[in-house]
């Protein structure tokens, strides 16, 4: 039985004219005065549902305005709301728009707290890989919800038979951004395939002058906006090897020497013979070599000759200790030390000059800071995901 293309009829409810955009193929067509959805294969057009809602509810796309998606200009032909009810939540509701071109058919636009989806009905049965992962064209998709979905509210035409009332088992799958959609009713199994957009890219694609509705939370096929991070991961650590490796060689350069002896440290201080510090601004390292058993304390003042001003510190030295001064301007200077417990003997060299790790692994830490917030910034965003 074919079907009457029809391009417009009256309400046999309240008498309002009727117009259809897609004449024949309509099936269901709803009364934009009265709201009652009626059979539009019916001659008679008989009613199927008189409206039963009191609130009428505005579609963000005016029905009839035309969009451009994927280079094919489509037309918004119906609206629906279809809701699911959480046990701890409540209603919870997004927004389905039919779509129409005369050659490409039908597509969807879905709606959910400002995140928006261009789909289709999916060509193939995807495989099943477990519980809560199915396989489509090479794409894997993880399960996110499944649910019992009501239809609560339509307005324009459809080319199948729709009420308010209708139920349909809903199970969605994402893998960014992609969304595959698993629609059951007693009658068939439908799965369709979806891809996000932007509220502001829809609005563009239908030329609204107004503005997109901002998104609430994170969707669960929503594109991270933040990289995974791996490359910033892989310059870094390039970049903490090569230092590392300048950082050993100049270790190993060691500096230049200023000054050189043995010491003994009895009860009392000892103060070096006065060595000069030439050049630039630089570290002094000071390393102690133990001459005996026992480790010991030190406890350092470098003393500038000029100034009086000294910098002091202990160090433990064990078999040996290297000990970095930073910033040391030249001049001309001393040591004076004391040792925890007396007694303690072992060789001194002083080195300018000399490189300290203490930079190396500041600027490791500096160097891993980028990737790690990355990191974290995704992690947060993956976390949220579903929760809009």
């Amino acid at each position: 039985m074919t079907v009457p293309k029809v391009a417009g009829l009256n309400c046999p409810n309240c008498g309002a004219a009727v117009a259809m955009r897609t004449f024949g193929q309509t099936v269901s067509v709803v009364c934009p005065n009265c709201n009652s959805i009626l059979d539009a294969k019916d001659p008679n057009v008989a009613i199927l549902q008189k409206a039963q809602w009191a609130q009428r509810i505005q579609p963000l796309i005016p029905l009839g305005s035309r969009g451009l998606f994927e280079g094919v200009k489509f037309e918004a032909i119906g609206f629906q709301v279809r809701t699911v009810n959480d046990p701890d939540d409540g209603p919870d509701s997004w927004s389905e728009y039919l779509l129409y071109n005369p050659i490409r058919g039908y597509r969807y636009l879905t709606e959910y707290h400002g995140h928006w989806n261009f789909v289709r009905v999916a060509q193939a049965v995807p495989e099943v890989e477990s519980d809560t992962r199915v396989r489509l064209a090479g794409t894997s998709y993880r399960l996110d919800s499944a649910e019992t979905a009501q239809t609560t509210y339509i307005i324009g035409e459809f080319p199948w038979i729709v009420q308010v009332g209708d139920t349909a088992d809903v199970a969605d799958y994402s893998a960014p951004p992609q969304i595959l959609s698993r629609e059951t009713t007693p009658e068939e199994t439908v799965w369709s395939v979806g891809g996000y957009l932007e509220g502001s890219a829809v609005w563009q694609a239908f030329g609204l002058a107004t503005t997109a509705p901002a998104a609430q939370g994170v969707a669960t096929n929503q594109p991270s906006p933040f990289a995974p991070g791996t490359s910033l991961w892989g310059a870094a650590w390039k970049l903490i090897i090569a230092a590392f490796v300048l950082a050993m060689l100049f270790s190993a350069a060691g500096g230049h020497q200023v000054f050189r002896d043995s010491v003994v440290l009895a009860s009392s201080p000892t103060v070096t013979p006065t060595f000069d510090v030439q050049g630039h601004e630089s570290n002094l390292q000071i390393e102690a070599r133990n001459q005996g058993s026992e480790s010991f304390y030190v406890h350092y003042s470098l003393v500038d000759q000029a100034s009086g001003q000294a910098r002091s510190f202990a160090r433990s030295v064990g078999k040996e200790d290297k000990a970095v001064v930073p910033f040391v301007k030249p001049g001309r200077y001393a040591l004076r030390m004391e040792a925890d417990p007396p007694g303690a003997q072992f060789d001194l060299t002083v080195r300018r000059g000399a490189t300290s790790l203490t930079f190396f692994w500041i600027a490791a830490v500096l160097l891993v800071l980028p990737p790690l917030a990355q990191s974290f910034k995704r992690s947060s965003f993956e976390r949220s995901r579903g929760q809009s």
